[in-house]
């Protein structure tokens, strides 16, 4: 089963920081409901280059082992999850 294993802030995602969706080739990324993958969770697409203000991280277990996501809070001020590995310091 698929769930959270931990709470811990990790690289750059520290509370407060601004972040970037970024390293998706162009296609952008989903925030998302809960801190996983699945067309259930999406709740809206960002592009390349979108600020997202960091809140939490959480690791969870994924299919291929851990996976560490970002909750954070869009330019609308909607909250959700997104990958840490499409987010980015710099545009």
């Amino acid at each position: 089963t698929f769930g959270p294993t931990s709470r811990a802030t990790v690289g750059p995602a520290t509370s407060g920081n601004v972040l970037y969706v970024a390293n998706t080739g162009g296609v952008g990324a989903y925030l998302r409901s809960h801190p996983r993958d699945g067309n259930d969770t999406r709740l809206v697409a960002w592009t390349e280059g979108t600020p997202m203000v960091a809140l939490e991280t959480q690791t969870v277990t994924g299919p291929n082992g851990p996976e560490v996501w970002v909750h954070v809070r869009d330019p609308n001020g909607q909250s959700g999850w997104i990958k840490q590995a499409y987010l980015a310091q710099r545009r």
